[in-house]
């Protein structure tokens, strides 16, 4: 698609690409919106879409994923905390920091932050909200 230096007349069609469509199709003017953009219609599938002038498309990049900090938690948690009394996870008991918990899943784990209703546990891969008190 070439870069459009001014708007094109109403009804008047050009090729533009459309999402819904999935390729580049011919697009109708249907109204001048600004001095800047015009409201246009696929006439292929009838998808309305609008067409902006002078202004570049913002590149959106990928959001890298934090830095898990679990295994290095969970080993100080470990060396300090220790395994000795290990509690079975149950959404109906209470837990308090810096407490051992053997979850079914996520094996063990231990207790950062405790809440009225949750708690947050590191284990060896990831970091978890689990529901307790319930």
């Amino acid at each position: 698609m070439t870069e459009l230096k001014e708007l094109p007349e109403v009804a008047k069609s050009l090729p533009y690409p459309c999402k819904k469509c999935d390729g580049e199709k011919y697009h109708r003017v249907l109204v001048h919106k600004t001095s800047t953009s015009a409201q246009i219609e696929c006439e292929h599938c009838g998808s309305k879409k609008t067409l902006k002038i002078g202004v570049k498309k913002k590149v959106t990049r990928k959001k890298r994923a934090p830095k898990n900090e679990a295994p290095e938690m969970w080993a100080a948690l470990n060396e300090k905390v220790g395994t000795e009394k290990i509690k079975l996870y149950k959404m109906s008991d209470q837990f308090e920091e810096n407490q051992a918990l053997d979850h079914p899943t996520f094996g063990t784990g231990y207790v950062t932050k405790a809440l009225p209703k949750q708690i947050e546990v590191v284990f060896p891969e990831v970091i978890k909200i689990l529901v307790h008190n319930y």
